[in-house]
């Protein structure tokens, strides 16, 4: 296990800052999910993964920004995961609820570049990847109709699935008119 030690002369304090890559991951769903452009929420699932490299520098910000706590993932995600979320919130505030599900890696590149030098600079961390694992409408069942964004979405979600409804109905209805003309042609010929 690579690790890097932060040594205060002053109190005579050793810190181990580890070096290994940490797995950080985020989830927002439900009330707490991402708000899109259009006023949709997107339920994601992201995977940070972050390590400090073994410079002076960034090991010395890792072990002040760290304090007394130990470098573990509980204690990274507690000191970072906020500037993750903004990044995240950012980021989808920006893009279409359809966007960030066709072009995953246009947004894990936008989250990357919000927040990875704001984590190196302050944090000593950097950020190696990020990887959307999932995205997906919320349900609108969980949606509050009392929220402004909510009932924009909801009022989208509506027409669309009631365009969709409607579309499928008429095909069906197309179909039904088509298998009949034939029989009644069929009818014909045999008369």
């Amino acid at each position: 296990i690579a690790k890097g030690l932060w040594v205060n002369t002053i109190i005579h304090e050793i810190k181990e800052i580890s070096l290994n890559t940490m797995r950080i991951e985020v989830i927002r769903e439900g009330t707490e999910a991402l708000i899109t452009y259009d006023f949709n929420r997107g339920d994601v699932e992201v995977v940070f993964y972050l390590k400090v490299e073994p410079i002076e520098d960034d090991v010395l910000r890792a072990a002040q920004a760290l304090g007394d706590k130990s470098m573990t993932p509980e204690t990274v995600r507690e000191l970072i995961e906020p500037k993750l979320e903004g990044a995240l919130r950012s980021v989808a505030a920006e893009s279409e609820i359809q966007d960030l599900l066709q072009k995953r890696q246009e947004f894990a590149d936008k989250v990357q570049e919000a927040c990875g030098e704001d984590l190196e600079t302050q944090n000593g961390l950097t950020l190696e990847t990020v990887s959307i694992i999932r995205v997906d409408q919320t349900p609108v069942d969980t949606l509050d109709a009392e929220n402004r964004f909510d009932a924009v979405g909801i009022r989208e979600i509506t027409e669309i699935t009631a365009d969709q409804y409607r579309e499928k109905v008429d095909i069906e209805q197309r179909k039904e008119v088509a298998v009949v003309q034939i029989e009644v042609s069929a009818r014909i010929e045999k008369l």
